[in-house]
């Protein structure tokens, strides 16, 4: 089978993990054209709360990324303002719809069906966040073992000797 581009044609190759990032070349007439294949084979993935499996996309868009990011840097507010259906929305677009139909109901729930906000939900989503290829920043624990730094965060070199040793 070969793929058709106006004056070029190019082998398919099978889809395939090992292929992504490959350079191959097609012809246009007497001309060779270098084309990098960003072709995926896309694989669900799934997380298990309790008794329930949830099964996540495996690849999202640019909306979905972006409500992700956004819910993760607000879960706080949002949970004192009652606001579940931003947090449901979300997983409506991370989760197949059994899945985000059974996650919503978890997350509204009161007693032991309840997903745990701080064990579970904020876990959950800093996962996703890292399967997805984003760098989610981890909250601050509620307390702390040393006293604050005067720069208020740690340095790189905290807790080093400026002292070389020969």
């Amino acid at each position: 089978m070969t793929t058709s581009l106006p004056g070029t044609t190019v082998a398919d190759a099978p889809v395939d993990e090992d292929i992504v990032g490959t350079v191959t070349s097609v012809t246009d007439g007497d001309d060779e054209i270098e084309i990098k294949d960003f072709t995926l084979k896309v694989k669900k993935f799934g997380f298990r709360i309790d008794r329930d499996v949830f099964v996540a996309h495996a690849a999202l868009g640019l909306p979905a990324m972006q409500d992700l990011v956004r819910v993760s840097r607000g879960l706080g507010e949002a949970l004192r303002g009652g606001e579940y259906s931003q947090i449901a929305e979300v997983f409506q677009e991370l989760l197949d719809e059994a899945s985000a139909a059974r996650f919503t109901e978890r997350i509204k729930a009161r007693g032991a069906d309840t997903i745990d906000v701080k064990r579970q939900l904020m876990p959950v989503i800093y996962w996703l966040m890292e399967k997805h290829g984003l760098r989610p920043t981890q909250l601050s624990s509620d307390s702390s073992a040393g006293s604050p730094s005067a720069t208020g965060g740690t340095t790189s070199t905290g807790g080093s000797s400026t002292e070389a040793s020969v």
